[in-house]
């Protein structure tokens, strides 16, 4: 393991308080420490900067910073800027670490072309209607073995500010785009499936739901302007409404099946199902009009074949240790 390595976390917090004080705990119980833990407070209003004035006084290591609400990546920004630690890790405020986190960070980083490291992020169990759902369709892409999730990545502050930070446009997808970056500079992100964070994924509304849905849309367009190859709105639009017309489908069974059994969440399930897409559906259509309408540069137009190389790599050693 590298020791010289200094390690700064940084958590974006936004009217979490209960998640963030469940975050905090995972991370003041490492088995390596942190040299700092950075939270940038985006603007909440629900006893989260009391509880963060309290505790920072308490724990040198917890510093809190404060600032308009601007999202995310306008966070993650500020925390870069006053991080003094040689690596930075995003660790996001309704998540968990496994004990080992940042030990297994530390080892990731063994030669000077790794320029960042991203690693599992289990879904936990929901506690509504709306997180279930939020969990069932999450799960998978989760557990692919590509290291690109904002609330587990870490990357060294000096690449970090070589590609320029997160994109300040986007309030979802701002992780995916940095790592498109940063591989553009010819650096590795790895998987290290040991070092996994376990996500809550809180959607405690109606109006956060479709909000998650929308920006999860928002975010395809966005990002066509840049990667085209990658990122195809009308691909999205028609697997989308594949997805509605499949949930229409399913409603007549699953009201016989509650009818039947009781069974209430599968009838949900097919209108929630439907309403989300919807929502990601007028959220590309709402990222390509305005997409169109900023100066957003065309970054990158053929295949990075790293990527695709690497991912099968991963998987390919994965399936021979199953074996084993």
């Amino acid at each position: 393991m590298n020791r010289k390595l200094t390690v700064s976390v940084v958590i974006p917090t936004y009217n979490r308080v209960e998640y963030l004080k469940k975050a905090l705990k995972s991370l003041l119980n490492q088995s390596y420490m942190p040299n700092e833990i950075i939270v940038i407070d985006d603007g909440s209003t629900d006893g989260t900067k009391e509880f963060l004035m309290s505790i920072s006084k308490k724990n040198k290591l917890i510093k809190y910073y404060f600032q308009k609400n601007g999202g995310p990546s306008k966070a993650r920004n500020l925390g870069i800027k006053n991080a003094k630690g040689d690596i930075i890790c995003f660790f996001d405020d309704d998540e968990i670490a496994n004990k080992d986190w940042i030990k297994e960070i530390v080892q990731s980083f063994e030669s000077e072309d790794i320029g960042g490291v991203g690693g599992p992020c289990i879904e936990l169990e929901g506690e509504n209607i709306y997180e279930k759902y939020l969990k069932s369709i999450f799960v998978g892409s989760y557990s692919k073995k590509l290291p690109y999730l904002g609330g587990n990545l870490a990357f060294y502050k000096k690449i970090l500010q070589k590609v320029g930070g997160f994109d300040e446009h986007l309030k979802t997808g701002e992780d995916v785009d940095l790592s498109f970056r940063i591989y553009l500079k010819n650096y590795k992100i790895r998987f290290n499936e040991k070092m996994i964070v376990y996500h809550f994924n809180p959607c405690k509304n109606f109006v956060n739901f479709i909000r998650k849905g929308y920006y999860r849309g928002f975010y395809y367009s966005y990002l066509n302007k840049k990667y085209p190859i990658y990122f195809n709105p009308a691909f999205r639009i028609f697997i989308n409404t594949l997805n509605i017309i499949t949930g229409f489908i399913k409603i007549p069974v699953n009201i016989k099946r509650f009818f039947d059994y009781s069974e209430k969440y599968y009838l949900l399930e097919s209108f929630l199902n439907c309403i989300y897409r919807l929502s990601v559906i007028s959220g590309i259509l709402s990222g390509f009009i305005s997409s169109n309408k900023s100066n957003i540069k065309l970054v990158y137009n053929k295949r990075i074949t790293p990527i695709k190389e690497e991912v099968f790599l991963t998987r390919l050693i994965q399936k021979i240790k199953n074996k084993k």
